[in-house]
Formats: structure tokens, C-alpha cells, sequence
């Protein structure tokens, strides 16, 4: 395919629900809005793409709400930041590279990370998670960059070592990403993955629900509701509101109306123009949006006739109006918004280098044209 970066970057909320819930929570949308609900008691979410499970890692539960819903109660070993940093979590520092040739990277754990009902969270687990993504019998959405492990060992309750087939930079990512959360062993070796995590994340013997982040998911009722509560064993900082409720809304206007009416107390709705100025009209609103790593971007398959010639690709690379676009549709949510010139950083990476300014941000017409 050959990709125009047409939108620039999408407008990424920053943590309405993060910083009530006490969670890290990643995802893109054009901005949250919040009606200043006290930090105790309960607070109701619109989710606009309701999970049909709470597996994170099969292909039905891989999504954007999945990883919000389910994120507060599993912890990962980094949290992903706004700023493309990576904050330890379970890790008690970043991993390191101990070795050049076999790439080698060292991983250390907190020693007070623990699961709800108390047992501690070791290496042990991490192992665990990784044998059960590349378990071939497991519904796992992707197992890029774990299938280059050779060897994955186990140093000691806090410690272990993964071994790559070659230099493998992006090594956090695989315990950064929503889908990297860490699987507790104790309670789901020896039972079937595909399904016991579906309706709840529980143990499967005890129905009772198991949690390594500020949140637990007590109940889960496809289609309707998913009631999230504190995780009284927490390890970190302790949530500060007794109940998340999320339920479903289907699209950004519904959930316009249903925040004006005080159905639901946050929103995290796709942009669309306007949207904003709806929000803030509403009594008593806060509207919040940053920029990070998501983006907008217009698509050509190259292998239907008359895409397949790159000079009609080129033209319509040269006529897109992309700085329009963002002025028009993106700038809406953030006035920080830039076209995006690089399809593999963002502006506000120190790797940015604008290589797609070859293409008028403004688009030329005359230009495209001549070239057709």
C-alpha cells in the first residue's frame, strides 16, 4: 500500500480516565470530557467501542476499549507515556541490554509487586505469559517480537533474561502495549486461555477476581456494563474513586447526549467537527486533549488499476490538502496539531525528520494535474 500521511497526528486524549482510576490507560481519540466528579464514589464511562470480551491478547478482545477496561486491573512492565517514554511499572527500572551477541536483554521486577489475593508477582509470571503467546493452541492476536526470543530464563523470583535470534530494539514494547499485560500463573496454568479470561479476569476456580493494578474488574455483562473497583492489595498508589462503571455508546453524538444529560460522567469520543464546541457548551464540563502516537492517514492499494502507477499515486500524494485537513478537522480538538511529514515518527520525537515535505502541505492541484 502506498500511504499518505493526510491528517497529521490525531488528537490523543490525555488521562481524563487515567488520572480517576490511578491507572495508565493508552489510546487514541479526539478528547475526553469530565464533569469534575469528585475523586470518591462512583463514576460512569461511555465507551463507544464496547469489548465483546475481556481478553485482551485474543483477536475478538484486541481493541482500544479492551485495553481501557481491563487496563487499570493487570499491570504491565512499563507504562507507556504520552511523551514516548517508558515508566517502569513492575519493572523497578528500565531493562537493560546485557549482552551484544546473543542480544540479551535483563529485566528486574519490584520486589513488593503482588496479585490481589496476595500471592507475589515474580518472574515466574512474565515466563508464564510469554510461553502462553507462543503457545500455538492460544487465540493470540500477534506474537511479533516474542517469536524472536530463543531462550526466555528465569534468574530468579525478580529477575529474568530474554534471549533474541538478533539485536531486537523495540524490546520494552513487548511489555509495554496494553495487550503485554502480565498473566498470573498461579491461577491460569493448566486451564484453557481461549476461554476462562472471556467473561471475567478471575480465578477460574474461584470466580474470584484477580488483579496486579490499582483496579479489579468485579462484573462483566456483555453488551451492557463492566463495574470496575479498587484492588484493596494494590502495590502502588491506591485508586481514589470506589467504583468505574463502563457502559456502552455506540458513537460520538450519542455520547454527547448522554453526557448532557448526565447518563454518563466521561466521554473519550472519536473527533468529528464541532465536537469540541458541543462538549464544552454542556454545564459543568472539562474538556481535555493532547497529541501523541496515534495518527490519521489516507491509504492507496497499489495493485488496483490506475493506482498501480506511481504517477497517479504521486499526483494525488501532491493534491491532498493535508494542512487543511488538520486546520479544519484535527486542529477542532487540539490547537497543537501538525501535519504529519515522516511515516515512522512523530513530530515530537527527536528521530522526526520531515520527509514527506517533498508533498505540498497545501496541496497543488496544477501540479498533480500535470503530472496526470
Amino acid at each position: 500500500m502506498h500511504s499518505v500521511r493526510a491528517m497529521g497526528r490525531k488528537a490523543w486524549v490525555a488521562a481524563a480516565v487515567t488520572s480517576l482510576v490511578a491507572a495508565a490507560l493508552g489510546a487514541s481519540a479526539a478528547g475526553a470530557a469530565d464533569r469534575s466528579a469528585p475523586t470518591t464514589g462512583s463514576i460512569t464511562i461511555g465507551a463507544e467501542e464496547f469489548p465483546p470480551v475481556l481478553n485482551n491478547f485474543s483477536s475478538a478482545g484486541n481493541g482500544q476499549w479492551t485495553g481501557m477496561v481491563v487496563g487499570p486491573a493487570l499491570a504491565r512492565g512499563y507504562k507507556l507515556m504520552p511523551d514516548f517514554t517508558y515508566q517502569p511499572w513492575i519493572f523497578d527500572k528500565d531493562c537493560a541490554v546485557v549482552s551484544a551477541s546473543p542480544f540479551t536483554v535483563s529485566c528486574t521486577l519490584r520486589p513488593d509487586a503482588a496479585w490481589s489475593d496476595g500471592v507475589a508477582l515474580t518472574a515466574d509470571d512474565f515466563k508464564f505469559t510469554y510461553d502462553t503467546i507462543m503457545n500455538p493452541s492460544n487465540d493470540i492476536v500477534s506474537r511479533l517480537g516474542y517469536d524472536k526470543i530463543t531462550a526466555f530464563n528465569v534468574i530468579s523470583p525478580t529477575e529474568f533474561q530474554m534471549v533474541f535470534a538478533e539485536p531486537f530494539a523495540p524490546f520494552r514494547d513487548l511489555w509495554a502495549g496494553t495487550s503485554t499485560t502480565v498473566l498470573p500463573k498461579h491461577v491460569l496454568e493448566g486451564t484453557n486461555f481461549n476461554r476462562v479470561w472471556n467473561s471475567c479476569i478471575c480465578d477460574p476456580k474461584t470466580k474470584q477476581p484477580i488483579s496486579s493494578g490499582p483496579m479489579m474488574v468485579e462484573s462483566f455483562k456483555p453488551d451492557q456494563q463492566v463495574t470496575l473497583v479498587p484492588n484493596p492489595n494494590y502495590w502502588g498508589t491506591k485508586a481514589t474513586v470506589s467504583k468505574v462503571v463502563f457502559v456502552p455508546v455506540p458513537d460520538s453524538n450519542s455520547e454527547v447526549n448522554a453526557f448532557r444529560a448526565g447518563e454518563v460522567d466521561i466521554i473519550y469520543p472519536q473527533n468529528q467537527i464541532g465536537l469540541r464546541k458541543k462538549i464544552e457548551a454542556v454545564d459543568g464540563a472539562h474538556y481535555t486533549s493532547s497529541l501523541g502516537p496515534q495518527w490519521e492517514h489516507f491509504d492507496m492499494l497499489s495493485t488496483v488499476k490506475g493506482l498501480d502507477d506511481i504517477q497517479v499515486r504521486t499526483a494525488i500524494a501532491t493534491a491532498m490538502p493535508r494542512q487543511q485537513i488538520v486546520d479544519r478537522l484535527v486542529k477542532d480538538a487540539n490547537d497543537d496539531a501538525v501535519v504529519l511529514d515522516n511515516v515512522m515518527w512523530m513530530a515530537n520525537q527527536q528521530q522526526y525528520v520531515p520527509n514527506w515535505s517533498i508533498y505540498p502541505a497545501a496541496g497543488d492541484v496544477n501540479a498533480a494535474n500535470a503530472m496526470l
